[in-house]
């Protein structure tokens, strides 16, 4: 191939600056992200199974209790008291295929899912049919798409937000704000200054006769980790050369916050920091012990 083509390609990127394709869009990738998610064994997609546990005991915290007394006709003709099992609406941001949102609704809450993998949200619609659960599973951008309101908690979990470049930050935390009830929680989390110290450059080259994670042909794959401490940020940048096809590149991007910094930030969104907590998680194959889960009321 043209090597001025690679070159450009492998230089330092930008910051923030977005790469043309998209992991979570590209069809082959997304069988393996959908893969990734929902293997316990890593934490690379989706936390484990125990971390998860944590975090959804966390975002239990937020949402009303279960109860309502309501009467209903028995068989025997009268009038029998049950709790209402709903306990709020959730707005699940990139929800993937379905993990914590199946949890919330069987839990009793009304949840709507929303990811831009069109893999992951199959996968999701099917599992809480299997399940007998209700969920509005919905593919397509929170940064744009219609979300709806009146939720009582919008959840946006695994450092998702962080990844996200800045002006599109603040645009998802309007948007998080409109989609709330008076009162109501966004909940997310990000890397808290801690990463810093962890967030080295790094290069790694690897061949793949076969299939693989980036494609299905055999392909070389060129990693490199750029780290921005000013932009308090880094970038992972993919490069794969396959048989047959031309140059393709992937970047994505990942921020750390430090504490006044994220709660000066809600105030100016209309959103008020109630509560951020460290080591909710233990470390993991993502370094998710240096993560802060924060929780912020909309402001009216």
């Amino acid at each position: 191939m043209n090597m001025d083509i690679l070159l450009a390609a492998a230089a330092r990127p930008r910051p923030f600056e977005p790469s043309a394709l998209n992991i979570w869009t590209d069809p082959w990738i997304a069988k393996g992200m959908l893969a990734a998610h929902l293997d316990d064994s890593t934490d690379a997609a989706s936390r484990g199974p125990e971390q998860r546990a944590r975090a959804l005991e966390w975002l239990g915290g937020f949402l009303p209790p279960a109860g309502g007394r309501i009467l209903r006709p028995s068989a025997a003709g009268r009038e029998e008291g049950f709790y209402a099992r709903r306990r709020g609406r959730v707005l699940d941001l990139g929800c993937g295929p379905g993990l914590y949102a199946e949890e919330l609704a069987a839990r009793g809450c009304e949840v709507t899912g929303v990811d831009l993998s069109r893999s992951s949200v199959d996968y999701a619609r099917s599992s809480a049919s299997s399940k007998g659960l209700e969920i509005d599973y919905r593919c397509g951008n929170y940064l744009t798409d219609d979300l709806g309101g009146g939720y009582a908690l919008a959840m946006m979990i695994y450092c998702d937000f962080g990844a996200l470049a800045p002006g599109n930050a603040l645009v998802l935390l309007d948007r998080a704000r409109e989609a709330l009830a008076p009162g109501g929680i966004f909940a997310f989390d990000i890397l808290g200054p801690g990463y810093a110290a962890s967030a080295k450059p790094r290069k790694e080259w690897r061949a793949s006769a076969g299939p693989s994670f980036w494609s299905p042909r055999p392909c070389l794959v060129l990693e490199e980790s750029f780290v921005y401490p000013e932009e308090r940020c880094t970038a992972n940048q993919c490069l794969v050369l396959a048989e047959g096809e031309d140059l393709r590149a992937y970047r994505t991007w990942d921020r750390w916050f430090g504490e006044d910094e994220l709660v000066a930030m809600l105030a100016g969104r209309g959103l008020e920091a109630i509560g951020i907590r460290k080591g909710l998680v233990a470390e993991n194959d993502f370094g998710s012990a240096e993560v802060l889960f924060v929780a912020a009321r909309r402001r009216d």
